[in-house]
């Protein structure tokens, strides 16, 4: 931090500059940082996803009981969605398009397709996902038959899985 003596800026704004620049260049890394643990967690998020639905897709045809090895995998898929939901969010609030709603208004960003897509359509779509997680969770909990718990978990975990890769295939597919 140089400071020097300028006779026609004060002297306490020239340190408070010199501050926000380092603040912003830090910022700048902790983005870098949560973009690419973001990229990671997703990758395994589907991962994960995919082997929860391919794992109550099979015991619902081989007709198998549902056991703790089967309960711990689902109890894996619920933890991973909310920990990318929580990755995300702050991702959100960190990144720099986040700005972009004190700089455009409502209207604008409604009729910018890329703004409306990362402002508001991916942040909801993710927020469905996990909600969809949660909810074949919870309908896994209620019933008694194997069955039926492959069943809610293929189908609810399947649609979270569709809409996790909706919203993430501008962060890992590369664009043409």
């Amino acid at each position: 931090m140089i400071l020097k003596r300028n006779d026609n800026l004060p002297f306490l704004l020239i340190i408070k500059f010199s501050i926000s620049k380092k603040i912003n260049f830090r910022l700048f890394h902790m983005s870098a940082l949560i973009e690419n643990l973001h990229y990671n967690w997703t990758v395994l998020l589907h991962l994960i996803l995919f082997t929860n639905v391919l794992n109550s897709i099979f015991g619902r045809i081989s007709g198998k009981k549902f056991s703790t090895l089967d309960l711990r995998i689902c109890l894996f898929g619920i933890i991973f969605s909310y920990f990318h939901l929580l990755i995300s969010l702050t991702l959100y609030f960190v990144s720099s398009s986040f700005d972009q709603w004190f700089e455009n208004g409502l209207k604008n960003i409604m009729m910018n397709n890329e703004l409306r897509s990362n402002l508001i359509i991916n942040p909801l779509i993710n927020l469905f996902a996990v909600c969809f997680v949660n909810l074949g969770w919870k309908l896994k909990k209620k019933h008694f038959k194997s069955s039926k718990k492959y069943l809610r978990i293929a189908i609810c975990y399947g649609l979270g899985l569709i809409l996790f890769v909706i919203t993430s295939r501008n962060s890992i597919l590369p664009s043409n």
